[in-house]
């Protein structure tokens, strides 16, 4: 087994597909608040090496099916028939769970009229955006970045603060591909999550550990359905750009992010 917990083994895993919980998926110019559920240094932060699988839905839209080298993870204790047949194409992620609040996109709800409510309007600066609220526990899962350059804004935080939890943190993703994409994260305000909310998770079966989570792509094979999201759709052709969000008007205004971890 990697050595360690949190953002230490997380970082171990690195060097060294399908998940059933609901992950948090941004789109360009989206910004989701919320708290960690993760000191940074338990079972409830990691990360894992990851055999990559190439899938297409029946609309035709492609997407990844990542599984879990276990030859990596247990530092060859275990077998991993994936690389048993030869395969190589792999990557690195790292997940932690967090409690989300709202995500603030750049346009309203695109399912507006099949049921659903337009999203509240909110002022980030001169812009409007739209809020929609999750109130779930929810997993960031994702890459390191090159160089490290997005897992290192995470353990930057748990080395400046010595635990993660205790803030409102924002995460913005700004680009659509893989040469223009970009994650911040960033520190909103100090604040504990509330008791209640907290109380809720721990009686729950809802958060389980990385290593749960990770080992659950593994049983899904390579052929499985595309994983649950935050977003219907990984890259949406007709969203918003920064140039064309509204200009603000009388709304609520949104606190900024007071520090970025850069």
């Amino acid at each position: 087994m990697p050595k360690g917990k949190g953002i230490h083994q997380a970082e171990d895993a690195a060097s060294a597909g399908f998940l059933r919980q609901p992950k948090v998926r941004l789109k360009s110019g989206d910004r989701v608040r919320f708290h960690f559920l993760s000191t940074g240094e338990d079972d409830f932060l990691g990360g894992g090496r990851f055999h990559m699988f190439p899938q297409k839905t029946q609309a035709g839209k492609t997407w990844t099916k990542e599984v879990l080298c276990v030859r990596a993870f247990t530092d060859g204790e275990e077998e991993c028939s994936h690389c048993d047949e030869g395969h190589d194409d792999m990557g690195n992620r790292f997940a932690v769970w967090v409690y989300a609040h709202f995500v603030l996109h750049l346009g309203d709800n695109p399912n507006q009229g099949e049921g659903e409510e337009p999203w509240a309007q909110v002022k980030m600066g001169k812009r409007v955006m739209f809020k929609e609220t999750i109130d779930l526990p929810l997993m960031i899962w994702m890459p390191y970045g090159r160089g490290f350059i997005w897992f290192g804004q995470f353990r930057e935080a748990v080395v400046k603060y010595g635990t993660l939890l205790g803030r409102l943190f924002e995460l913005k993703r700004v680009g659509s591909g893989m040469q223009d994409t970009d994650y911040t994260l960033a520190v909103v305000k100090e604040v504990d999550l509330e008791k209640k909310i907290q109380k809720e998770i721990d009686k729950s079966d809802v958060v389980i550990t990385i290593e749960a989570a990770m080992r659950e792509t593994i049983s899904s094979g390579s052929a499985s359905p595309a994983p649950a999201r935050l977003s219907e759709e990984e890259e949406a052709s007709e969203e918003a750009s920064e140039d064309e969000a509204p200009a603000a008007g009388d709304v609520p205004e949104m606190e900024e992010p007071a520090e970025e971890l850069v």
